[in-house]
């Protein structure tokens, strides 16, 4: 039996991510991240960016960003760290996603680090620095 999801913040804690059949029970961090407007912004944000005018491609980033977090608790479940920087590695997506990439010096990886950097009284309540998601998400760890 799998649960039926009310919405992307899951229902009663759990996310069953549709496209790699992946049971998540979300963790009080995860839950508090998705309540987040840097989180929730991103299910205005189309992952195909421009191209989804032209395209039948529908899903967001936000989307995207649970299915990363369904793979990295599936594969590394206890790494809390790594499943907060699966669900913040796309904050700093622009409405057009890579579309606008490099117009003024605009950078999607830039802008997520400061927005994670935002974040970083949610991250440490939760035992998490703002820098270890960061360095998870550049891939220094």
């Amino acid at each position: 039996m799998h649960t039926v999801n009310a919405d992307t913040l899951g229902s009663e804690g759990v996310w069953f991510d549709p496209v790699w059949r992946v049971r998540v029970h979300l963790t009080a961090l995860e839950r508090e991240l998705l309540a987040t407007w840097w989180v929730r912004r991103l299910a205005f944000v189309s992952h195909a960016g421009a191209a989804s005018i032209t395209t039948t491609q529908t899903y967001t980033r936000l989307e995207h960003s649970l299915g990363t977090l369904a793979l990295v608790a599936h594969f590394a479940p206890d790494d809390h760290a790594a499943r907060a920087a699966a669900l913040l590695h796309d904050v700093g997506h622009l409405p057009f996603s890579h579309t606008l990439e490099g117009i003024a010096g605009l950078d999607h990886h830039t802008i997520g680090h400061a927005r994670i950097d935002e974040l970083g009284s949610v991250l440490n309540h939760h035992g998490i620095a703002a820098e270890r998601v960061i360095a998870i998400d550049a891939g220094e760890v």
